[in-house]
């Protein structure tokens, strides 16, 4: 009975070493981990302002907040907007805040304010961060737009629901893809209003400003006749009660004219 107790007293020790051992071995490797981490994160910038060792200008983030109804809160979308700038090791600037104000809206109070100050000599802040996109722009155009603004004026833009953040490798990929569908809708939409001129012309419509007067046949052989006796275009228009451009334009028409018959 002795040999038992003993046997089974040093496996009890040999089972509470080795589960020691093996808790003080996983918190190496968690603690190795971090360090990794933290490394990492020192070298990309994404902790502190060093880069490769040398000390950075820290960025100065603006953050955009929108809520839609008066009955909204906006602490939710500051309060992350606030833990990444802080998580970055950025320097908060301001808080440009539009409560209870439709995104379809063209021009809103806190987003007028903060495009204005971007657009600044100084330039007070280096990153525009928001909640999500839809809370800056509701279409893609509008969207598009600010970020070309902000890539000229070397401002970084941060969406933080999206993982988007154009200061990274992977956000600048993301802007380039927004930037190609934004340049093919804009063809898009050239293609369809030149094809809906074709039909227009194609139906007799005539393009453009209405004239201020209709010209006949004697008057328009009339007017080249007196461009060809060295008085004015303005001379002209006055005379026929046309604008300038039509003389112009009435009087080089009939030049191509002679030119195709020689």
């Amino acid at each position: 009975m002795l040999y038992v107790h003993a046997f089974v007293d040093r496996n009890e020790a040999e089972f509470a070493q080795r589960q020691r051992m093996s808790q003080e071995g996983l918190k190496t490797l968690i603690d190795q981990g971090l360090q990794r981490m933290a490394g990492l994160q020192w070298r990309s910038g994404l902790h502190h302002d060093f880069i490769g060792g040398v000390r950075m200008k820290q960025k100065r983030a603006a953050l955009y907040i929108r809520v839609s109804s008066g009955d909204q809160k906006t602490e939710a979308q500051e309060q992350a907007l606030r833990e990444y700038v802080h998580h970055r090791g950025w320097v908060l600037h301001k808080v440009y805040k539009d409560h209870g104000v439709s995104g379809s809206l063209g021009s809103r109070p806190a987003l007028d304010e903060l495009m204005k100050e971007a657009q600044q000599h100084s330039r007070p802040f280096d990153v525009v961060l928001v909640w999500k996109f839809d809370r800056f722009a509701r279409s893609l155009k509008t969207l598009i737009s600010a970020l070309e603004l902000f890539k000229a004026l070397k401002i970084d833009f941060v969406s933080i629901t999206e993982s988007v953040d154009t200061s990274l490798p992977s956000g600048e990929l993301v802007f380039q893809i927004f930037g190609a569908v934004a340049q093919f809708e804009r063809s898009l939409i050239g293609e369809r209003v030149r094809a809906g001129l074709r039909h227009a012309k194609q139906q007799g419509t005539v393009l453009g400003r209405r004239p201020l007067r209709v010209l006949t046949t004697e008057e328009v052989t009339q007017i080249r006749k007196d461009r060809r006796d060295k008085m004015t275009f303005r001379a002209i228009a006055e005379k026929y009660g046309v604008t300038v451009w039509t003389a112009h334009h009435l009087c080089a028409k009939r030049k191509k004219v002679e030119v195709s018959r020689l």
